[in-house]
């Protein structure tokens, strides 16, 4: 089974100057180093970084950045291709006011599209700040501090379990890993969807050169106004899941409208389990131009 490539960026995480350095010897593999003589040398939340970086490396194709310029240039890559990014929201060599997490998000949704965790100290106590990531199309987590080994543990198998649950996702040639959240969050227990992939759909035409931008222009606003929206973070991020599942659809050279549709629809379908919601999303300019255009293939797509 091929190896996922991982992206790891955090300024934080010590690489080998750092642990030789501290250690105060030279190191010719990592790999040999004792975690007790690593957890003694640094601070908590330096170990914990490096103690999940060593999970990492095990269990994929790891590619670690703790300088902002290597991971902005690592994410505007087209050659990387990544399948997960595990990402820091904030960076100390970051001089902009907006967080350089975002940056990076950004970068990587235009090249390698990978599933992404963004972590920060403020994720618990900013609900703002959560629905931004999500906007993002990335899975936020709380960064601890002070932590306990057991939490670090803890930390590690739930990393462990993402990856390996992709590449078995992968292996089985599901389009899950990319195109859903829901399968994703289920391995933190904090949120549950379902995956639909619409099997049995026929495609009945094809879609022009400029249904496709338009197409897939509304569907970016569209994903742009969701996060604007008042919804349980639970019931965003599973919208969003759908949304970008189609994005992702649009964006090929030949996108199959039926795949569009059916994630499109399920997105939809969220909304009015919320409420009043869906009368607003309803109205919307990019909802009413990205049903035409379906319909206008011959697909049923209602509200």
């Amino acid at each position: 089974m091929a190896l996922l490539k991982v992206l790891f960026a955090d300024d934080e995480i010590p690489d080998k100057n750092a642990l030789e350095k501290k250690l105060g010897k030279k190191i010719p593999d990592e790999k040999d180093l004792k975690e007790e003589e690593v957890k003694k040398a640094f601070k908590i939340s330096e170990y914990s970084l490096w103690k999940k970086k060593k999970t990492l490396d095990g269990i994929s194709k790891l590619t670690v950045a703790n300088k902002y310029e290597d991971a902005i240039k690592l994410a505007k890559d087209k050659e990387q291709q990544f399948d997960l990014a595990v990402i820091d929201l904030h960076w100390n060599d970051y001089k902009e006011k907006r967080y350089a997490g975002f940056k990076i998000c950004e970068e990587l949704e235009k090249t390698s599209q990978p599933f992404k965790i963004v972590y920060s100290s403020q994720l618990s106590t900013n609900p703002k700040l959560r629905r931004e990531v999500i906007g993002l199309n990335a899975l936020p987590l709380h960064k601890k501090y002070n932590i306990k080994e057991e939490q670090i543990e803890k930390d590690c198998e739930q990393l462990k379990s993402v990856v390996i649950f992709m590449e078995m996702l992968r292996s089985q040639k599901s389009k899950a890993i990319h195109e859903s959240f829901s399968v994703n969050l289920a391995v933190y227990g904090d949120v549950s969807g379902k995956i639909t992939l619409g099997k049995g759909i026929t495609q009945t035409k094809t879609l022009s050169t400029s249904d496709k931008k338009e197409l897939l222009d509304s569907l970016v606003e569209f994903r742009k106004e969701m996060a604007k929206l008042d919804l349980p973070e639970d019931d965003l991020i599973i919208v969003n899941g759908d949304v970008n599942a189609a994005i992702k659809e649009a964006k090929k050279e030949e996108p199959d409208p039926s795949k569009i549709m059916t994630r499109f629809e399920c997105a939809l379908g969220t909304i009015k389990d919320v409420g009043d919601t869906f009368e607003k999303v309803s109205k919307w300019e990019w909802t009413v131009k990205i049903i035409t255009i379906l319909r206008k293939l011959g697909l049923p797509i209602s509200l």
